[in-house]
């Protein structure tokens, strides 16, 4: 049946520059409350608008990237979708790029996508969060802890599809964009497999979403995502007959224009 992708609301650190500084886990940041309230929205619009205009049955099942703020959007969502419990995907996770490491890592990060200094070469020597040379799976909140921290609603007996534990991605041997793309897929295929007539909703990030709808070769290919995608903005993808996806909607944030809500970040 089908699937609805859904970036996270507006983050911590990107509306407070000197959040990353203070933060035991600077990787990580937690949504705004306007984030949730964003993600509220878009949980009514796929409960009232996307049922009704699209024909998509209402969703049973939600997924989501393990990263804090994407869970708490996803139980935003979930609560007003009338699902209780939400499953954590690791294969929905962050770009692990080096931009990634960059925006919180090096002296001067601060939260904004590669950093101040974004493209310039670092120095051998320059002193970086000991953090990002390890392992990043294995710093990332597992079900249990994110259960107790973040949402009751995590379902600690869902096994991800989908790992980073043992991957070695930190600085230095970051995530290519070619297997980001490909365990997108890889996940929203799986997902999709087991939902069977379920329709489902995957809360991952604004780089992931844009890959995963372009690379679902939407409407025969013909329609794109563009740009950035502002928060909490969705791309609604229909199975057709022939084995294709159709998408009606694109990395739109029409819901919280609406409302007057940020659409930045």
């Amino acid at each position: 049946m089908s699937v609805i992708i859904v970036r996270h609301g507006e983050r911590q650190d990107y509306v407070d520059a000197t959040w990353v500084k203070r933060a035991d886990r600077p990787w990580d940041p937690p949504l705004t409350p306007q984030g949730k309230m964003q993600a509220k929205a878009a949980g009514k619009r796929i409960r009232d608008e996307i049922t009704r205009d699209h024909g998509v049955p209402k969703p049973t099942r939600v997924y989501c990237s393990p990263f804090t703020r994407c869970v708490e959007t996803a139980a935003e969502i979930a609560n007003e979708l009338g699902v209780v419990e939400l499953r954590v995907e690791y294969g929905l996770a962050e770009d692990l790029c080096e931009n990634f490491f960059r925006s919180w890592c090096l002296p001067e990060s601060n939260g904004s996508w590669g950093g101040p200094n974004r493209g310039t070469a670092v120095d051998a020597d320059t002193k970086m969060h000991p953090k990002a040379l390890e392992d990043f799976g294995e710093l990332i909140l597992n079900p249990a802890t994110l259960k107790d921290l973040v949402s009751p609603l995590v379902d600690t007996e869902y096994a991800p599809f989908h790992t980073l534990q043992g991957k070695g991605f930190k600085w230095g041997n970051c995530e290519e964009r070619e297997a980001l793309v490909d365990r997108l897929r890889a996940v929203c295929a799986h997902l999709h497999q087991q939902a069977k007539e379920e329709s489902i909703v995957l809360v991952t990030h604004g780089g992931p979403l844009m890959m995963l709808s372009n690379a679902l070769q939407l409407n025969g290919g013909k329609t794109k995502a563009k740009g950035r995608c502002g928060y909490t903005g969705l791309t609604v993808c229909i199975p057709t007959p022939d084995g294709d996806w159709a998408g009606p909607i694109v990395a739109d944030h029409s819901h919280i224009d609406a409302k007057g809500y940020c659409t930045v970040g």
